[in-house]
Formats: structure tokens, C-alpha cells, sequence
């Protein structure tokens, strides 16, 4: 009898080692799993912190480089104030006329690029687009036109707001953007009945016509923006 007692206490024994071995293996198991679910997030909290500091990071670059570049335009307003012997008005006429030229060579090549996609027989190359080319149709002229007065367009709406004029108005508006459009819209309309009565119509020089109708709409866009979205507000 204590023999088999003996054997019993051994079996339980064991059993119950065997039990308590298997739990220690579950929780083991299950505290890895823990550790690894923590891990994980950890990791991903400390993405996010990187993504989070990336973003400051790229903001405050931005605006680095944006008062970089207002320090740049208010050092050039600075310098062509100088120039026009302090004179504030001149001064702006001045910065209206640089951004002019800005937006007219703009203007001319996006007109020239046009020209050559449209009848790339007449031009040789690209340079004779602006001079020895042959004349460009109808179509042509009216389309290169439109494009380069739009592209000229962008560049000046953006310049004249940022740089060209002290008063801004109503012009960071959206309604003074449309107003902007729609005065442009005038100035397009007067270059391209121009280029169609003296051009088309009359066979004078396309060139000669666009610098002359660029000179007219140039004087229209200043007092008529000068008057209309860039004024003083009250």
C-alpha cells in the first residue's frame, strides 16, 4: 500500500509539475506577446513624433523661405525707391514697368512656343518664330496670342500683389481676383482686335503690332488696377 501511495504522490506530483510547466510556458508566451504589441506601439507613437516634427520641420521652412524671399522684393523695392529719389509714385510706376517687362517676355515666348506647335514649317527653328519666319494664319495668331496674354497674365497678377503695389485693396480677394480677370479680359480683348485689324486685316508686321498693343494694354492695366483693385480702402 505505501508503494503504491508512493507511486501515486510521484504521478501527482509530476502531473502537477507538468501543469505548472505548460502555465509558466502559456504566460511566458502571452508576456512576449505583450512586449510585442508594446513594441509595436511604441514604434508607431514614435513614427508618428517623427512625422509630426518632419511637418514643423518642413512649415518652419517654408516660412523661412518665404520672409527670404519677402526680404528679397522688400530689398528691391528698397533699391528702385532710392533710384526714383524717394519718390513713392515713380517708384511704383517703376515696379509696374519691371513686372511688365517680366510679364511681356513671358508673354512672348509662351506666344512664340505656340506659333511654332501650330505651323512648324514656317520656322526653320524655333528663333525664327521671332524673326525670318514666314506669317502665321489666322488661327494661329488669335490662338499664340490668347496663350501668351494668359501666361503674361499669371505673372503679373502674382507680381503685382506681392511687389508692385503698396495698397493691395481687395486684391488678396477672391472677388478682387475676378475683378483682376475681368480687366484683364478687356486688355486681352483690345490686343486681340488689335492684332486681327492691324495683322491680319492690314498685313502690317505681327511683332512690330504686338509690341505696340503690349505698350497700350500695359498703360490700360496700370490705371485701370490702380483705380479699380488696388486702391485705398476707406
Amino acid at each position: 500500500m505505501d508503494t503504491e501511495n508512493g507511486a501515486g504522490d510521484t504521478l501527482t506530483e509530476s502531473g502537477a509539475g507538468e501543469i505548472i510547466t505548460e502555465d509558466g510556458a502559456e504566460q511566458a508566451q502571452q508576456h512576449e506577446v505583450v512586449k510585442a504589441q508594446q513594441e509595436v506601439k511604441a514604434a508607431e507613437a514614435q513614427q508618428e513624433v517623427t512625422e509630426e516634427q518632419e511637418e514643423m520641420n518642413g512649415c518652419a521652412e517654408t516660412v523661412k523661405t518665404e520672409e527670404n524671399g519677402e526680404k528679397k522684393l522688400n530689398f528691391i523695392s528698397a533699391l528702385i525707391l532710392k533710384v526714383c529719389f524717394d519718390n513713392r509714385a515713380l517708384a511704383e510706376i517703376a515696379r509696374f514697368l519691371i513686372v511688365g517687362v517680366i510679364a511681356t517676355v513671358v508673354d512672348f515666348f509662351a506666344a512664340g512656343v505656340t506659333l511654332y506647335i501650330f505651323q512648324p514649317s514656317l520656322y526653320p527653328n524655333f528663333f525664327n518664330v521671332f524673326y525670318g519666319g514666314g506669317d502665321p494664319s489666322v488661327v494661329a495668331s488669335c490662338v499664340s496670342t490668347g496663350v501668351g496674354f494668359l501666361f503674361g497674365l499669371l505673372i503679373n497678377y502674382l507680381l503685382s500683389v506681392v511687389f508692385v503695389f503698396e495698397e493691395k485693396g481687395n486684391s488678396k480677394t477672391g472677388t478682387g481676383f475676378v475683378v483682376f480677370a475681368l480687366l484683364s479680359a478687356g486688355g486681352l480683348l483690345i490686343h486681340v482686335v488689335g492684332m486681327w485689324l492691324f495683322v491680319d486685316l492690314a498685313g502690317w508686321n505681327y511683332w512690330l503690332i504686338k509690341i505696340l498693343l503690349t505698350a497700350i494694354v500695359l498703360v490700360y492695366n496700370y490705371v485701370t488696377r490702380k483705380l479699380i483693385i488696388f486702391k485705398k480702402k476707406n
